[in-house]
């Protein structure tokens, strides 16, 4: 690391106030996105551990170029490509809110954060089901009885079906469900609104769920609850992304898949619809990504595509 100053530790009450304010204004905008706000929260404090400090005692405002070139240069040697993005994006966030406080300029911003293109050759992270695999999903969830079977075809219903991100399925309201026109309204990251469309048989078992919900007296606002396996309800009864990473563990050990995430979800529902033939710019508006290039990380074709090719011939 260099020798110039990183960060100022001192008594004066002005300057304390100063960085606290700038910490949590940076953070506050991310106020109606808990899981935004706790990622960037971790993000600024991997950079203290780099400046041995605490977030709220660096004096961001003070950083040049030399200072975050070496921070990149440090996450760089122990992080992932896609926590150093991460991590660079609150930095270069947390400076912004230090311009627009004046503490200054947009230039020295600019300056600042004029790092190199950070080039990863790493696959994609994730997988998708393949349609073996979902079809033992589908006849697990069917094959459950009550409460917990209603509960594993609306909560799986609307992860694959549907693509939703885990925090949106945990959070989503009853109230925005509009079975009618097989949609939910949902919002996603960046507190973004938005509508998640599925499918006839995600219709189904969302109406099940409703049904379902009165017959077990949900008493939660949210969509869905968490339901045990012998129909009783959890405590609290909300859905949390532990528990829905948990459950999706669960499914696979049931069904003797390889085991998945929440995620790979999302994945599964881009993948099918591209290789449905749904248009890339359907399917981002469906996956509601603001850049096609996201979209398509998340297609998984190409794995499986080579693999079936691959089978075809007799090589040795």
């Amino acid at each position: 690391m260099p020798d110039a100053p990183l960060v100022r530790i001192g008594d004066a009450s002005a300057l304390v106030l100063a960085q606290e304010t700038i910490v949590g204004a940076y953070l506050a905008q991310y106020e109606n996105s808990p899981r935004t706000k706790l990622t960037m929260s971790r993000a600024l404090e991997r950079i203290g551990r780099i400046l041995k400090a605490a977030p709220e005692t660096i004096a961001w405002w003070e950083l040049e170029y030399v200072h975050t070139a070496a921070i990149r240069a440090r996450l760089l040697q122990s992080c992932k490509p896609a926590t150093v993005a991460v991590t660079l994006s609150a930095l270069r966030g947390i400076l912004r809110t230090c311009a627009r406080r004046k503490l200054m300029t947009y230039q020295a911003v600019s300056e600042a954060t004029d790092w190199p293109r950070i080039n990863s050759s790493r696959l994609p992270a994730g997988r998708d089901l393949s349609t073996e695999e979902l079809a033992k999903v589908r006849e697990f969830c069917g094959a459950q009885k009550g409460a917990y079977g209603s509960f594993l075809r609306s909560t799986l219903g609307l992860m694959i079906g549907a693509g939703l991100r885990a925090t949106e399925a945990c959070e989503a309201l009853t109230d925005d469900l509009d079975v009618a026109n097989t949609r939910l309204r949902i919002v996603g990251k960046g507190d973004k609104e938005g509508f998640a469309v599925f499918g006839e048989l995600e219709a189904i078992a969302l109406s099940e769920w409703m049904l379902t919900r009165r017959v077990i007296a949900l008493e939660t606002p949210r969509l869905l609850g968490r339901v045990h396996a012998d129909g009783g309800l959890a405590a609290p009864p909300g859905l949390t992304t532990s528990a829905l990473a948990h459950l999706c563990k669960l499914v696979s050990v049931e069904t003797q898949t390889v085991p998945f995430t929440p995620h790979d979800c999302r994945r599964t529902f881009c993948t099918r619809l591209l290789a449905a033939g749904v248009d890339l710019t359907t399917v981002q508006r469906l996956m509601r990504h603001e850049d096609p290039k996201t979209t398509a990380r998340y297609d998984k074709r190409t794995l499986e595509l080579d693999a079936a090719a691959r089978r075809k011939a007799m090589v040795w």
